[in-house]
């Protein structure tokens, strides 16, 4: 993505575009990014301009008046705690999300963590994650592995997170949700807004999109990370997936393998919260009010239609930009300019066609009959063009391509250009007669 992105320095940007970031970090990225690219082709190219779009931010939304919904629901709450066999004095702890340890949180750091709670409380917990797993049983057998290690006295269950129904009884059931979130994919971090939307408190990791929706000690906790070393291994790493020797899900997961969540900050976070229903109630009002606030949909859409009408005034008022020489990038040209050195020769509005001998409507119906010669229609006109074209070279016999271009709107004529190739690559129409 990050080359995706990097591309724009290379397209017609204007002023008036923009690439919207969804939180304060990925913007700092982006800029980053953008510098450093600058300087790269500055250095290596001379380069003394080097266009960029507009980062303004703007996060993701949630339905909040759903999801306050949902945490009214007694019968829901009873039910999936029954289901999970989930006394009503024991702390139900909750992520929603992938479990992948490549894409999205190694989940040791959230066993331990729970482990550590449980007995820094004395209370009894249990732990549900709610998701799917990407390798399939593969990854279930690894998971389970991993809470057997690292939280034996704490009770885990897999729910099935595709299943929208249990999804919504858990954000009822639960009492504290936990995110340690480590991988650089994860930018902004839709599950922890869901929960402060459901009225739970929240502990997450201090990393990237999440310390923008949460606010430490106000709607939860931020739990201290720290990242890997920088120099040479991290520069191998981006050069193997660079020449694809790596995978992006290897790539993402070595720097996610290498990322640390602080253990200890997560355990008292956690250990605080269930001592304390009270605490558990106020942040948990707090997260609902700033959803309201900030995240909620209708307030999501006012940001956007503000940037939207914001670049409409620059554009309308931007100065005539400069005539430029390559109108699109060449590396990705019109295929017909780059190969044209292939063929023969190339259509153009002098060419002389002519109707090859015995060529009638039959021709034209047998192609639309044959499935083969519909492949790519939406790059030509309709069928009907080639029969009116056939006509008119059996009536008139052989003319130029302009000739037959002026029987047809201007709007038609480019994909009338594709029709005539066609009608000559099945046999129907000669271009070296005469």
């Amino acid at each position: 993505m990050r080359q995706e992105i990097s591309n724009a320095t290379f397209a017609p940007i204007q002023d008036w575009d923009a690439l919207i970031c969804t939180s304060p970090s990925v913007k700092a990225a982006m800029t980053a990014m953008f510098d450093g690219l600058a300087d790269h082709l500055a250095e290596r190219l001379g380069a003394v301009y080097s266009p960029r779009p507009r980062l303004p931010v703007i996060p993701l939304g949630v339905d909040g008046a759903r999801f306050a919904a949902i945490s009214k629901d007694k019968a829901a709450r009873a039910r999936l705690r029954t289901d999970l066999k989930v006394p009503d004095d024991e702390i139900l702890v909750i992520w929603v999300g992938r479990l992948s340890f490549f894409e999205k949180a190694f989940p040791q750091p959230m066993f331990r963590a729970v482990e550590e709670a449980a007995a820094l409380s004395g209370q009894k917990l249990h732990f549900a994650l709610a998701g799917w797993f990407p390798n399939g049983e593969q990854d279930h057998t690894r998971y389970a592995d991993a809470a057997r290690a690292y939280c034996p006295n704490v009770s885990v269950t897999f729910v099935d997170g595709n299943r929208s129904d249990l999804v919504a009884d858990l954000w009822a059931a639960g009492d504290v949700f936990i995110s340690l979130v480590d991988n650089v994919q994860e930018t902004f971090g839709i599950t922890p807004v869901e929960a402060m939307a459901a009225g739970l408190p929240v502990v997450v990791s201090d990393w990237d999109g999440y310390r923008f929706t949460v606010r430490d000690g106000q709607e939860g906790f931020l739990i201290p990370t720290l990242g890997g070393p920088t120099g040479l291994l991290g520069e191998l790493l981006a050069a193997r997936h660079g020449f694809g020797l790596e995978t992006y899900q290897a790539y993402v997961g070595a720097v996610a393998a290498h990322t640390a969540v602080h253990v200890g900050k997560a355990a008292r976070a956690l250990a605080d919260l269930i001592a304390n229903p009270d605490l558990r109630r106020t942040m948990g009002a707090a997260g609902q009010a700033r959803v309201r606030d900030t995240f909620n949909w209708p307030v999501v859409v006012g940001e956007l239609n503000a940037l939207f009408d914001q670049l409409a005034q620059v554009r309308a008022v931007a100065a005539t930009p400069p005539p430029v020489r390559t109108r699109i990038n060449p590396v990705r040209g019109d295929p017909f300019v780059d190969f044209a050195g292939f063929a023969t020769d190339v259509i153009g509005v002098e060419m002389r066609l002519a109707l090859r001998p015995g060529i009638g409507s039959a021709d034209l119906d047998r192609a639309e009959a044959t499935n083969l010669d519909g492949m790519f229609l939406k790059w030509r006109t309709p069928i009907t063009d080639a029969r009116t074209v056939l006509s008119h070279l059996q009536a008139s016999g052989p003319c130029i391509v302009k000739d037959l271009l002026l029987l047809f709107p201007v709007s038609q004529r480019r994909g009338l250009m594709m029709t005539l190739v066609w009608m000559a690559k099945l046999g129907m129409i000669d271009w070296l007669d005469g």
